[in-house]
């Protein structure tokens, strides 16, 4: 006999059953993992924005004009997108039971 875990969205839809009846489920369902999913794009499309200005702010050929503040403002918001990317994963493990596939994991 084998169990499948449920996620937290299959406990928490069956569970109010009564209640959200009249709701399609599927549809529900794709809207949150759309809203995970468009939060995961955000912070890679951040990150990715973030290296780019690192690197040109690293790059500058009078060492004079190195900015340390500026290297270090990139440097924490790409790991704040990292983190956020991580939290939303485990969010989405959470509700679906099931990790979540993106792009940068192909």
């Amino acid at each position: 006999m084998t169990t499948e875990k449920k996620g937290l969205f299959e406990t928490l839809y069956a569970a109010g059953k009564d209640v959200l009846d009249s709701i399609n489920k599927p549809l529900i369902r794709k809207e949150l993992k759309r809203k995970l999913e468009s939060g995961y794009d955000d912070a890679s499309k951040r990150i990715g924005k973030a290296e780019k200005e690192l690197s040109k702010a690293r790059s500058a050929e009078d060492f004079e004009k190195y900015d340390l503040n500026t290297i270090l403002k990139y440097r924490q918001e790409i790991t704040d997108c990292k983190q956020i990317q991580t939290i939303i994963k485990e969010e989405y493990l959470e509700l679906f039971g099931a990790e979540m596939k993106t792009e940068d994991e192909d």
